[in-house]
């Protein structure tokens, strides 16, 4: 009766193990052995227990389904044959375990395991001696510029580089391009050009094109559009753009020396107004084709309107090379000797000798008493004005060392009033011309500002029409030529050094207000001519 009852409870964790109804068994197993044993047939009793043991274990192992011997020794074994049914709960729990993948000891024995079609979700690997899927997860590179992302197809991690340029395509030789600056392709990493007209240029967002031609050629990019800052030419190759590798730039014109074979990246920089930009390469250019834009097309230095390609093009400052012929041969407003370009010239040397023949014997455009030569003349005798007195006898009156229309109480005179001669181009924001000051004039002498010593020389005055209020910086290089800048506002008299604002030598800086007119004057002493680069960058 204690054999039976210690046999039940060893079989009854053993049932919890299997959904059929072991336990059910043992019950039925206590109630055998509960009932009276009839005289030799205890050693049967007991045999019927093991039996119902074997039962229960004999799913779970070949060694249970051994029969005992029929003695009462072995049914004290079959506690040993309840151990074998926790065994075979140790069994089963292997069997879940499984399921993480098969043993290994490098991946090479996981080449029965198959990974998930998109390598980033998970790759098979060897870890603790089993072989496992694990996800890609790719590195920080700690640099702002690159970024690690998985590529799906190789589950490798590839390194971006989100400060490169990305052109969006190529522009070919005589094509012209259109595109809306709300279309997608622009990107805003680029900056720093090392162009030397590059002031403040990059600051907004930016489109970029291959370019590269079959010869060596010189080639001519523009970029029309009122939401276009400038465009710029730079070396491209493996590592994308390379700004410092700056062929050509500034406005919205660009010429450099193409050499071929080689790749170069047109840069369109946007200035964030928006439109429809008009991108387009002239290639093979040969002349100075247009002479009012700041761009030397042609590359032979000179620029514009001081190229001879452009001489007798409406707007250019030329020579009057024709002093008598009643014609105003550069377009600038003075013919033949009231040209100061034909005062060295017969007749043009002559002065008003005759004060009252309603003649301009001088051809200055001043005719007898009005002409400053004739102040003294009888002919023009009478009660002159105070001004006349003042500002036209020969004579230090205050006395300060300046004399006449020297004196700048005396600009304000119509005779005294120096009106500068305005050359085209107009500048504007990001601005740029290499010239010379031979092509100017000498209209402007004495200045209002600056170091006060007059600039007898020949000037270059650019007209600036502020469009709105901004800081405007106007910087002027001209190498060993001693030239010097000037920045005058329009005050209600035009173009005159009278309203000088700003003196450099070689940069002025400003608040511009919005509808108001300046003028960049490159001016020289006398006698001085020299090559010069002009550059105009507004905001901070």
């Amino acid at each position: 009766m204690r054999v039976a009852a210690a046999l039940a409870l060893l079989l009854a964790p053993a049932g919890a193990c299997f959904e059929e109804g072991p336990l059910e068994q043992v019950g039925a197993v206590t109630e055998a052995d509960s009932a009276p044993p009839e005289d030799g047939a205890a050693v049967d009793a007991v045999g019927s227990d093991t039996a119902v043991a074997d039962t229960v274990t004999a799913r779970d192992t070949e060694a249970d389904s051994a029969p005992p011997p029929d003695t009462a020794t072995v049914d004290t074994g079959a506690t040993v044959d309840t151990g074998a049914t926790v065994d075979t709960v140790a069994e089963d729990t292997a069997a879940e375990d499984t399921s993480a993948g098969p043993p290994c000891l490098t991946v090479g024995d996981c080449a029965a395991v198959v990974g998930p079609d998109d390598k980033c979700a998970g790759q098979v690997a060897c870890v603790d001696y089993e072989c496992v899927i694990e996800p890609v997860v790719c590195p920080d590179t700690g640099d702002p510029c690159l970024v690690s992302t998985c590529d799906p197809a190789t589950g490798a991690c590839v390194e971006t580089d989100l400060c490169m340029c990305v052109p969006v395509g190529a522009l070919l030789c005589g094509q012209q391009i259109d595109y809306a600056t709300s279309e997608p392709g622009a990107t805003a990493v680029l900056a720093g050009y090392g162009c030397p007209t590059a002031m403040g240029a990059g600051l907004g967002p930016e489109r970029v094109y291959t370019f590269e031609v079959a010869s060596d050629q010189r080639v001519r990019v523009d970029a029309v559009s009122a939401g276009v800052e400038s465009v710029w030419v730079v070396g491209f190759g493996g590592d994308g753009c390379d700004p410092g590798a700056c062929e050509a730039g500034g406005a919205t014109a660009a010429a450099f020396d193409a050499n071929a074979g080689q790749r170069y990246a047109v840069v369109v920089e946007e200035n964030g107004a928006g439109g429809v930009v008009s991108l387009s390469a002239e290639c093979g250019v040969t002349a100075e084709n247009r002479c009012n834009d700041g761009v030397d097309d042609d590359g032979d230095g000179a620029t514009d309107c001081a190229d001879a390609d452009c001489a007798g093009v409406a707007g250019c400052v030329g020579v009057e090379v024709q002093c008598t012929d009643g014609v105003d041969n550069e377009l600038d407003g003075y013919t033949d000797c009231a040209d100061e370009d034909c005062k060295p010239y017969l007749p043009c040397t002559a002065v008003e000798q005759a004060c009252g023949d309603a003649i301009d014997n001088d051809g200055d455009g001043a005719t007898d008493c009005a002409d400053g030569e004739c102040v003294d003349s009888p002919d023009c005798a009478g009660p002159p004005t105070q001004e006349a007195l003042a500002c036209f006898d020969g004579i230090d009156n205050e006395p300060d060392g300046k004399t006449d229309c020297a004196d700048e109480d005396c600009w304000n005179e119509p005779q005294c009033l120096q009106a500068c001669y305005v050359t085209p181009p107009t500048a504007t924001c990001g601005f740029s011309q290499g010239a010379t000051n031979g092509g100017g004039k000498t209209r402007a002498t004495t200045y209002a500002c600056g170091p006060g010593a007059p600039m007898p020389g020949k000037e270059v005055v650019y007209k600036f029409p502020a469009t709105f209020s901004t800081t405007v910086s106007v910087s002027m290089s001209s190498g060993s030529a001693p030239l010097a800048l000037y920045v005058l506002a329009d005050q209600g008299l035009g173009c005159t050094p009278l309203h000088c604002i700003g003196y450099g030598p070689n940069q002025v800086s400003f608040t511009a207000t919005a509808g108001n007119d300046y003028f960049f004057v490159v001016d020289a002493p006398e006698g001085v001519v020299g090559p010069y680069t002009i550059n105009v960058d507004c905001g901070s």
